[in-house]
């Protein structure tokens, strides 16, 4: 068979079963490639007698004999994973494809030594699913936590579960003052913190100073507020950062579920309004949503909103469309920001829908169509070959056309 070894393919005629043992418990290799040495840690001969299931992790025996009664049945196996036991101990897996030949009596298969892939997947992942920073899961992780609680168990009895979202109260200050280097460090101490602060809450970073804590067995207000007052006194606590000692406190908005929110969605925006109204109330406080600041926050966006469009704070980025065989810009998409004079540029998920609502939706809508024209204009003045726009439009655009 082929094998992989640390020079890439080599020919070899040892068989599947020389490796793994065959169907037979007493069946054990009588010949070994040298290469068992580089992948396995084995030299032939300490393998050559000895059961070829030996060499198998337990809980992968099983199903590799599956897969080798299902090739002996004259089915062609691809890609069947069995994972290894190194004779250091740590595990290796290999892929396995090949057929059984009923002539020779025996399996052929090639295999694929698949340690250095698996490591780059599990360094892909950690990078798509925790923050580099701090180690923590980032927003991502979050939202796939909030799929498995609330997607995969619909129509399932739920349990009840908080969510807190905390930000440090004069983070920017360090910065400013001190250096990111040193702010880095202190996020880093402050994820330390949060982590040993109780073994039944997860803590995700969004990102900046902003982090999130999920309990998911814990519906209890008066728990779940002594939990997080808890938390927000030991941040209290003054850190040790490159020779400085740093007194910092932070500000938390709890929601509960379901009374507060049945999707990750409304518990965090939910939450995100408590802590807002903490953060007015004083440093190192907490706030437990309650439906007067939805019906607040609504009064107050719907203000921001009409004032946004009277001082023209909304501005459009255009995100290019390029055509994949060359590489060329053939279009583009205007994007909606809010470039608010206090929280700086805001994403659409921030006010979209209420703007969609608003009474001055036509007027926004306009105002987005007049600004793209003028920036194609602009384009074609400066040379630039003429493309197209995508605008999104308003419903209430659509009910006057």
């Amino acid at each position: 068979m082929k094998r992989f070894g640390p020079h890439g393919w080599t020919e070899t005629n040892v068989s599947l079963s020389t490796l793994i043992g065959t169907l037979r418990p007493s069946t054990s290799p009588i010949r070994v490639s040298p290469s068992s040495s580089a992948i396995l840690g084995y030299n032939p001969e300490e393998m050559i007698g000895r059961s070829g299931a030996e060499f198998i992790l337990p809980e992968d025996l099983d199903g590799t004999r599956r897969e080798m009664r299902l090739g002996r049945s004259g089915q062609h196996k691809r890609n069947f994973e069995t994972r290894y036991i190194h004779k250091n101990g740590h595990v290796v897996p290999l892929v396995w494809s090949g057929v059984w030949r009923e002539p020779e009596q025996r399996y052929f298969f090639f295999g694929r030594d698949m340690t250095e892939r698996k490591a780059a997947e599990e360094q892909l992942r950690r990078l798509a699913l925790y923050d580099q920073l701090t180690g923590l899961p980032n927003r991502t992780s979050l939202r796939q936590e909030f799929r498995e609680l609330f997607e995969d168990s619909a129509g399932a009895p739920f349990r009840s579960m908080f969510v807190a979202m905390l930000d440090l109260d004069g983070f920017k200050d360090v910065n400013d003052t001190l250096g990111h280097s040193v702010g880095d460090r202190l996020l880093q101490k402050v994820a330390r913190r949060l982590e040993a602060a109780s073994a039944e809450i997860r803590v995700y970073r969004l990102g900046g100073d902003e982090f999130v804590l999920v309990h998911r067995d814990c519906g209890n207000p008066l728990v779940a507020t002594e939990l997080v007052g808890s938390i927000l006194k030991r941040l209290a606590d003054p850190f040790e950062v490159e020779d400085h000692q740093l007194f910092i406190a932070a500000s938390a908005g709890i929601a509960i579920s379901p009374i507060h929110g049945s999707n990750g969605d409304d518990l965090l925006a939910n939450a995100d309004l408590a802590l807002y109204d903490a953060k007015a109330s004083g440093s190192q406080t907490y706030r437990l949503y309650e439906n007067s600041l939805r019906a607040r926050a609504n009064r107050q966006l719907d203000s921001e909103l009409r004032r946004a469009c009277a001082n023209q704070e909304f501005i459009l980025y255009y995100q290019p469309q390029i055509r994949s065989s060359d590489g060329a810009v053939i279009g583009a998409e205007a994007l909606l920001r809010w470039n608010h004079p206090e929280r700086g540029v805001l994403a659409p998920r921030v006010f979209i829908d209420a703007l969609s609502e608003s009474a001055f939706a036509v007027e926004a809508g306009r105002w987005i169509l007049m600004e793209a024209c003028r920036a194609a204009a602009a384009w074609r003045g400066m040379g630039i070959p003429t493309i197209r726009i995508g605008v999104n439009l308003f419903p209430a655009q659509l009910a006057r056309s």
